[in-house]
């Protein structure tokens, strides 16, 4: 709710700022936006709560940022309550969504527990808006900024709502599902995670879901991973990588190793960064020993990824290889993974 204003005189400076929020011009009311999120008392949040129904929503987003800075319970529930009212009439009140954006963000940094009744009524939010020459859903963001915050805040029940935003008609409400069925933190989410993952989806709606098992430290996560790994899809292959590479498990070595020595020249790089990133011994001698293969791509690769095993062996082969590799594009590979001498 509002905080009430004071009964002492208005400050000048007070006076102008809230005249200055009334202005026609979009310029003079973000001008005083800005200048009240540098200000404090209860008549600043005050009229930062007032901004947030400014008619453009992405001045309103601007209160709201500012307003998240210096939360206090009351102006955590004037927030929840701008949200609810905005989702009365979200086209009227909040086109574009950029405040409900913005303050769903901000409910889940804040782990605002009164946030919850908000929140679920966000994560089913369509608003259908005209965007160009077309109808346009422009809420998906706003589902997903929920399906985070209701993670991070875990009320009971957070899991249906979230799984149920996996199989959302938007791609990007989907990918963000899935990463927060990352930190929802119930049992339960990895056999929906799996279950996405064995449907027909976009690239980065499956590497969510491949990065939220690896987050979950599900034990089936190597055989639910391993297959994207042959993709022909450069973007999703590396995407499989890197998530295998996030378990830290050593078992997953064989299986990048076999899809690093038969990748293509797009997706050599990211497969080695991937091996590295296991950091076990095992992996840095399969990268030295790749070091001498005769395709160039891979060779190279392997020469960055070697950065991350910065011992004295390691840079005792980077400076040969900087030196005798038959191939200027390695040898310089070599000579940036070492470390920079001090000028």
């Amino acid at each position: 709710m509002p905080v009430p204003p004071s009964s002492t005189p208005e400050d000048p400076d007070l006076r102008d700022l809230r005249a200055a929020l009334k202005s026609r011009k979009a310029e003079a009311r973000l001008a005083a936006i800005r200048r009240l999120a540098r200000m404090e008392g209860p008549e600043v949040d005050a009229l930062l709560i007032q901004a947030m129904r400014d008619r453009l929503s992405l001045l309103g987003a601007v209160a709201a940022r500012a307003l998240a800075r210096r939360a206090t319970p009351e102006i955590a529930d004037a927030m929840v309550d701008h949200f609810l009212w905005a989702s009365e009439k979200g086209v009227e009140r909040d086109p574009g969504c950029s405040v409900r954006v913005e303050l769903a963000r901000v409910f889940g940094e804040l782990h605002h527990y009164r946030a919850e009744n908000a929140l679920r009524t966000g994560i089913r939010t369509v608003q259908k808006e005209m965007v160009g020459f077309g109808l346009e859903d422009t809420a998906i963001a706003v589902r997903g900024e929920c399906a985070l915050a209701l993670a991070q805040i875990r009320p009971a029940g957070a899991l249906i709502d979230i799984g149920l935003l996996l199989f959302d008609e938007e791609a990007q409400a989907r990918a963000s599902a899935a990463r927060a069925l990352g930190s929802v933190g119930e049992a339960g989410a990895a056999p929906l995670l799996a279950i996405r993952l064995h449907v027909p989806d976009e690239p980065e709606v499956w590497i969510e879901c491949m990065n939220s098992l690896a987050v979950l430290e599900e034990p089936r996560a190597l055989d639910l991973i391993s297959p994207h790994l042959n993709s022909p899809d450069a973007f999703l292959a590396a995407g499989a990588a890197m998530a295998l590479a996030r378990t830290r498990r050593s078992d997953a070595l064989p299986a990048l190793l076999k899809a690093l020595d038969g990748a293509d020249s797009d997706a050599v790089e990211p497969l080695a960064a991937a091996v590295a990133t296991l950091r076990i011994p095992e992996a840095r001698q399969a990268l030295i020993d790749r070091t001498t293969v005769a395709r160039r791509p891979l060779r190279a690769a392997c020469v960055r990824a070697l950065q991350g095993f910065p011992d004295d062996s390691v840079q005792e082969i980077l400076k040969k290889i900087a030196a005798e590799d038959n191939d200027p594009a390695v040898r310089l590979a070599a000579s940036e993974s070492l470390p920079m001498k001090p000028q």
